[in-house]
């Protein structure tokens, strides 16, 4: 039986070669990227962070505002609100208003923010001193009787928290003129301290869309928070949507970024400028010093504030390492928190009493 000799074994074409080579190529950048999203930063200098629709490192986060455009929107800079010392003065009871089968209490009060007198509604628990959350409302006006505040603060005051309320400047009956808001929050926390109610130590912001940026901006200055919840936040952009609308003229209806943009070129404001002055006054960028837990609440259908803002901020306090949870609700739209009965209301509890009251 005769042996079958192989045919002989044709050397590859310099073209084949050619194309192995890419495919390998191929192959090792493809494990390079997947690699660089599981860390979440580039790998020998592949992968860009923001190709993962994650947001890149902070550039010149805390530099002075020096550049044609930027210095328009300076008073809107979060490290600007502290350019002066708080001035505070202790909280006045000016009466009681309801209370509870639990031995709350629901007090109209007073306080001086700067040099203004600033009201509001605070909720005290049956036992004190207690941890304290600090609502931060939205633009509706007036507030105190209506949107989430005191069947917000009986709520919180029934589940064993100070809950306090502040009318901000020039909103209500409060004295002066609007624009101070994140002073008056940053001074009610101050006044709260020197509280005998208020328990050292535990402190909580809640804000909704307006007042979310409201708190995210003193919890980017007031170091002591240790819950910032944030319902549909107005955080005056993302970088994420800032990149879209450069790059693909792509806008949400709802966006402020298109109107952004357009200032910004109508100055002669080039992309890394219009990046660069958006960090600066969105407080999506400047909570790297928190250290408490973030739950943020937003409905998909939201027509007024775009949930890619509340998604840029998880994303950045993930990229931070911050312990932060974005909790969405597919069928609602924006103010669905305008009472405490609402579908988050559960979930609330339950991040206060792990986050204050354990």
């Amino acid at each position: 039986m005769s042996k079958q000799i192989p045919e002989e074994v044709k050397p590859l074409t310099p073209e084949k070669k050619a194309l192995l080579a890419l495919l390998a190529f191929t192959y090792l950048i493809l494990i390079v990227l997947w690699i660089a999203n599981n860390l979440n930063k580039p790998l020998f200098g592949i992968g860009s962070i923001e190709g993962f629709n994650r947001t890149p490192a902070p550039v010149a986060a805390t530099a002075p505002m020096t550049w044609r455009f930027a210095p328009g929107l300076g008073h809107l800079a979060v490290l600007n609100v502290l350019s002066s010392p708080l001035s505070f003065s202790q909280i006045e009871r000016l009466n009681s208003i309801s209370g509870g089968p639990t031995g709350t209490n629901i007090y109209r009060i007073s306080y001086r923010s700067d040099s203004k007198t600033v009201y509001g509604l605070m909720g005290i628990p049956a036992k004190t001193p207690a941890p304290v959350i600090v609502l931060c409302h939205p633009s509706d006006t007036p507030y105190q009787t209506g949107l989430h505040t005191e069947d917000t603060v009986k709520f919180l005051a029934g589940l064993g928290v100070v809950a306090f309320a502040p009318d901000y400047q020039g909103w209500g009956n409060s004295e002066g003129a609007r624009g101070d808001e994140v002073r008056d929050v940053l001074n009610a926390l101050a006044a709260l301290r020197r509280d005998p109610a208020v328990a050292k130590g535990k402190e909580g912001l809640i804000g909704y869309s307006m007042g979310g940026g409201i708190a995210a901006r003193a919890a980017a200055i007031d170091t002591n928070i240790n819950l910032l919840v944030l319902y549909y936040a107005q955080m005056l952009g993302s970088v994420e949507e800032l990149q879209d609308g450069l790059r693909y003229g792509k806008f949400e209806s709802i966006s402020a970024i298109k109107n952004f943009i357009d200032e910004g070129k109508k100055n002669g404001a080039d992309a890394a400028e219009l990046e660069y002055t958006l960090r600066m006054i969105s407080p999506i960028y400047h909570l790297y010093d928190f250290s408490g837990r973030a739950v943020i609440f937003h409905g998909e259908k939201d027509n007024v504030v775009s949930i890619r803002q509340s998604q840029g901020l998880e994303s950045e306090l993930r990229r931070l390492g911050k312990n932060v949870e974005l909790v969405t609700y597919p069928a609602l739209s924006h103010a669905f928190a305008n009472s405490i009965e609402n579908p988050s209301k559960e979930k609330l509890a339950e991040v206060v009493k792990a986050a204050l009251l354990k």
